[in-house]
């Protein structure tokens, strides 16, 4: 299973949740439904997206955000007081959200990438929004923002990279790591020995109880991932974001088949070490 699957996982329940707690006012209410997210840009070429989730069926209120630059990004869910027009959430170290949405009565379109146009009020969070990204990968502050669904509702079209599967007849390879704790993740995809291959690495941790997730999803030249052609050995040595170089060797025993000093710089968390005793790694087909 690629690393990002379990992103992937978390924008769907999300955005399914954040559907259900958001669903349109009756017909005839005279009333657009209130969007419960926004998105601004922050600094370094980020942007970011955050989204309100109410309390729902005994899980408590939180707020998500999702701070992206083309390959890599980091997904934060902290506990938040969230109501149909506000937001409200301390962040700890990385910022707080205070908002309250201001109705327009004037409807905003969407049109996702699948699926049909939604309509929704056009109006503004106001208030306080503060974000400082750790090792200050980026940072936005705003006071009015519109609300905005649109990363919502494409995230809710799929399209996340999944791997791990075992055909006998392909010239590929699939390296992945199995992690029992949180902490790191990686996997190297190729579907032939010249092939480009795709680089999946990502962190999970738990800080101040906020959810935390780093990843970084990159296409490498063939030269990065190579492999014998029974799958005995492996040897990655990718490019930047990466450092150093990690050796798979089928022969050893199973706690010594991944050994090097590979690493990669993740947003908000440089030098994020991809081996080491609590990892295993394993070797198929695609």
């Amino acid at each position: 299973m690629g690393v990002l699957f379990a992103l992937g996982a978390v924008m769907l329940v999300t955005a399914s949740t954040a559907s259900a707690a958001s669903k349109p006012p009756p017909p005839n209410s005279g009333q657009l439904f209130v969007p419960s997210s926004f998105e601004l840009q922050g600094s370094n070429g980020y942007s970011i997206f955050v989204l309100g989730i109410p309390s729902r069926k005994g899980r408590p209120a939180t707020v998500d955000l999702f701070a992206q630059k083309k390959h890599a990004g980091v997904y934060y869910s902290a506990p938040a007081t969230v109501t149909e027009t506000s937001i409200d959430a301390d962040l700890g170290e990385v910022g707080e959200i205070s908002v309250s949405f201001h109705r327009s009565g004037v409807a905003a379109i969407a049109s996702p990438h699948c699926g049909q146009p939604v309509s929704f009020d056009s109006g503004s969070f106001e208030g306080k929004i503060d974000f400082h990204g750790e090792e200050g990968y980026t940072e936005a502050q705003a006071t009015s923002v519109p609300g905005n669904i649109d990363f919502l509702l494409n995230g809710a079209c799929g399209g996340f990279v999944t791997s791990g599967g075992s055909n006998p007849f392909s010239p590929g390879a699939d390296l992945y790591l199995r992690n029992p704790a949180l902490g790191a993740q990686f996997s190297v995809l190729k579907s032939r020995p010249g092939s480009p291959a795709r680089f999946e690495a990502s962190d999970r941790e738990y800080r101040d109880g906020i959810s935390i997730q780093r990843f970084a999803a990159l296409v490498m030249p063939a030269a990065a991932f190579t492999y014998s052609p029974r799958l005995q050995t492996a040897t990655v040595h990718p490019p930047a974001p990466f450092s150093g170089t990690a050796h798979f060797d089928r022969r050893k025993k199973a706690n010594r088949r991944w050994s090097g000093d590979l690493a990669i710089d993740l947003p908000g968390r440089t030098g994020l070490p991809l081996t080491g005793h609590q990892l295993r790694a394993y070797l198929v087909r695609p």
